[in-house]
């Protein structure tokens, strides 16, 4: 790393070929930064137990794994025609598992929060609904029923009509 500093500087000062040495100890660095960064990896891959450890002594930090967070209702604009709302459910979460099989979607919406329309039943994590007043703010909830039964509906999904 010393040795890229100095023929930075010499970048700097406009020194004949140094860009190219400049450019060559930059690789040689960054590839030598990925071997050791990759071997730490293999380290930690065969001893879990010791990889934080291992991680700390190498100078380096354990990377935290993204966490993508879905929703158990989202609800998008119809293209067709105005009044259309495709909804989708996220049906690992309403069911706690990822097991398929025979079990129906149970689709709601209300103008108000207070009165209820059933939507008919689907064996799909989605359905459209159709028919509703544009520039109104409806809501939508979902709930799954399977073999042990029918669950609670989700927690309602506000969303504006176009």
């Amino acid at each position: 790393m010393t040795a890229l500093d100095n023929l930075q500087q010499q970048v700097k000062l406009r020194v004949p070929g140094a860009t190219e040495a400049r450019n060559t100890a930059r690789d040689q660095l960054a590839i030598s930064v990925e071997a050791i960064r990759a071997y730490v990896q293999g380290l930690c891959q065969s001893s879990p137990a010791q990889a934080a450890s291992l991680v700390q002594a190498a100078s380096m930090q354990l990377a935290a794994s993204p966490v993508r967070s879905k929703p158990i209702l989202g609800a998008k604009q119809g293209t067709a025609q105005a009044g259309i709302v495709n909804l989708a459910a996220n049906a690992t979460l309403l069911s706690g598992s990822k097991k398929k099989g025979n079990r129906l979607f149970n689709w709601e919406y209300s103008a108000d929060g207070k009165v209820w329309i059933a939507v008919p039943s689907t064996p799909y994590a989605q359905t459209t609904i159709a028919g509703l007043t544009p520039l109104t703010t409806y809501q939508f909830r979902v709930s799954l029923t399977d073999k042990s039964g029918t669950g609670a509906w989700s927690q309602a999904l506000s969303f504006l009509v176009h």
